[in-house]
């Protein structure tokens, strides 16, 4: 889906943002930016959100809710 080697951001200590390591790089379009200024990630091109157990990915604990909040703090 993202199309390249994979960067994991955290969101929630439950769950990670997947995107492309190199997507700047490769002047993929502007997605959201998170954290908070002056340490945001911009993160562009696709991305997927999963949940995280440990090592291991898992279902996306994230609501709705709790996901419309998120883009309407980040979202482009």
């Amino acid at each position: 889906i993202v199309e390249g080697n994979i960067e994991t951001i955290k969101v929630t200590p439950t769950a990670v943002l997947i995107c492309n390591e190199e997507g700047n790089l490769l002047g993929l379009p502007h997605n959201l930016k998170v954290g908070v200024p002056p340490f945001h990630h911009t993160i562009v091109g696709d991305i997927v959100v999963v949940g995280v157990d440990g090592e291991e990915f898992c279902d996306c604990p994230i609501d709705f809710k709790t996901w419309k909040w998120l883009l309407a703090e980040w979202g482009n």
